[in-house]
């Protein structure tokens, strides 16, 4: 009994001590569980953690294409699109598979989106090199006016695609756009250096007429063509006072015979009054570009629509060529201007509308100034009559004495020839025999006092109208002066003699200046008014030496 009882006893022992095992066997169990549960779900955080630091970076990824392809865009609109999109691969499926713990495609997008902002700022650092490259092409790239056109830098553009093809443009387009001179500014650029081109060949013009002015001139006409139509053709052209009529005459002319005649009589005026139109022309094309052949078109359909009106009512040639003068000036080309007309014979289906009885030549010399009844020299200067227009209170006569008169203005400007000699011969026996000066200073010497006295005043007389008229005047005044002064012979023999230019000084000496200013203005007034008579009957004659002395000496003076 005793036995059996220990052994329930030792056995006992044994399965507590095998409980005890188990129970620690599985706190050891739990404990580790409890571990592993602490390991994965730290290992969950690090993974979450990481997962939104990624998104977060791809996210800041993206923002930083979208700000560099918004700068882009922005700073270059003409940046075609394909630049932008055509070399990026789209970013797509970003978290594709991420729930599952696949981050593959996320980081594949980061990477194209690191690629797309390297290529992004490589283009951006393209597009700055391209400003600085127009930038320094830029005076170049500009013409007359030293302003770049559209044209100009279209044209730029094209050769720029041509050098390197493929590559954009934007850069060159937003560098010309922030230093762009607008359409106005360029117009008055052009405008300030066609007009001294326009000056310049006026210049030209003038100094061919001055030339063709010369008494010799005729001679070198005639040596230059013997032909009598050209020779017509010439006059009637050099009597135009601008050069425009002049040019619009010789392109007109389809033979181009009368242009050859100019320039075998003027050939360095003749080119350098060609060169200048037609840098009026490269100015309006530089600034027109490429927009030139719709202005020509533009003008010309205007005015074949105004012929087609002139037509369907019967109107004459003469109607016509008023509007081809009108709308020819409209343009610069003389190529253009030659269409045009030609496009006038075809709407007016008249044939060769420049040669013959009404035609276009015949127009143009009816306008042109030159009057074949006087000679050439005189003709080409008579237009200056037109800067003295008689007024209310002073006649034609009147303004031309008084602009010649202006001594202290004008004396150095106008020829003597033709005019009464600053001094006067008195008679020169008298003269040795009182002992007295062999020559006497005019009264008052101007031009106006002078005109028309011929080769100066001699003992048998040549003085000019005014101041026959002058020395009459006193002489009947103070003829007793002459007779005291003769030093032998009876008075009548000597007094009106040239003894008559020495009053003025005996006047002074005997009466004093006071007493000479009263008697000088009775005389003066008797001058005045005997060389304005004269002045007008030469203006009514329009011939003769006298009439030329007095347009020459009215070109010598005008402004």
């Amino acid at each position: 009994m005793a036995l059996s009882s220990d052994l329930a006893a030792v056995f006992s022992l044994i399965q507590q001590q095998q409980a005890l095992e188990e129970r620690k066997e599985e706190r050891n169990q739990e404990l580790a569980l409890q571990l592993l549960s602490m390991d994965v779900a730290q290992e969950s955080r690090l993974k979450e953690v990481e997962l939104q630091g990624t998104i977060s970076e791809y996210y800041d990824l993206k923002k930083e294409r979208e700000e560099v392809y918004s700068t882009l865009q922005k700073e270059y609109p003409k940046l075609q699109e394909k630049f932008l999109t055509d070399n990026f691969h789209t970013v797509k499926n970003t978290f594709e598979g991420v729930a599952e713990g696949d981050m593959s495609n996320l980081k594949s997008n980061m990477d194209q989106l690191v690629q797309d902002i390297t290529g992004l700022e490589s283009l951006e650092r393209e597009l700055t090199g391209q400003r600085s490259y127009y930038k320094g092409q830029e005076q170049a790239i500009a013409g007359l006016t030293r302003l770049v056109d559209p044209g100009e830098f279209e044209t730029f553009v094209e050769e720029y695609e041509e050098k390197f093809p493929g590559a954009p443009t934007a850069g060159l387009y937003a560098e010309y756009e922030a230093g762009k001179v607008n359409a106005y500014q360029r117009g008055e650029a052009k405008e300030k250096m066609q007009s001294t081109s326009k000056a310049f060949a006026q210049s030209n013009w003038t100094s061919m007429r001055t030339l063709a002015a010369d008494e010799n001139f005729e001679e070198y006409l005639n040596e230059a063509t013997e032909n009598e139509v050209l020779q017509k053709s010439f006059t009637q052209m050099i009597g135009y006072e601008n050069y425009p009529d002049f040019i619009k005459y010789i392109n007109a002319d389809q033979t181009g015979k009368i242009k050859d005649l100019f320039y075998d009589l003027f050939p360095t005026q003749m080119g350098a009054l060609e060169g200048h139109v037609q840098s009026v022309d490269a100015l309006e094309s530089e600034f027109l570009g490429r927009e030139k052949e719709t202005h020509v078109d533009n003008i010309t359909n205007e005015f074949l629509s105004s012929i087609a009106d002139v037509k369907a009512i019967g109107g004459s040639n003469k109607e016509a060529f008023i509007l081809y003068d009108e709308y020819q000036a409209l343009l610069t080309n003389e190529a253009d201007k030659k269409a045009m007309f030609a496009d006038m014979e075809k709407q007016l289906e008249k044939g060769d509308l420049y040669e013959g009885k009404e035609g276009y030549k015949e127009h143009l010399d009816k306008t042109s100034k030159f009057d074949p009844k006087l000679p050439a020299r005189v003709s080409l200067k008579e237009p200056v009559l037109e800067s003295y227009v008689a007024t209310d209170d002073k006649t034609q006569a009147e303004q031309i004495y008084e602009a010649l008169d202006d001594l202290s203005y004008y004396d150095e400007r106008v020829s003597e020839e033709g005019l009464s000699g600053r001094e006067v011969m008195i008679a020169p026996i008298s003269a040795l025999m009182a002992d007295s000066r062999l020559f006497e200073e005019r009264e008052e010497w101007t031009p106006g006092k002078a005109m028309f006295g011929g080769v100066g005043s001699l003992d048998v007389g040549f003085d000019s109208p005014y101041y026959d008229a002058f020395y009459d005047e006193i002489g009947n005044l103070y003829s007793n002066l002459i007779s005291e002064e003769d030093p032998f012979g009876p008075d009548i023999f000597y007094s009106g003699m040239p003894e008559e230019h020495q009053i003025p000084n005996l006047i002074r000496e005997r009466y004093g200046d006071a007493v000479y200013e009263s008697v000088y203005k009775l005389a003066d007034e008797a001058g005045r008014n005997a060389q304005i008579k004269e002045i007008e009957t030469v203006l009514k004659k329009r011939s003769g030496e006298d009439y030329w002395d007095l347009i020459r000496a009215l070109d010598a003076i005008k402004e």
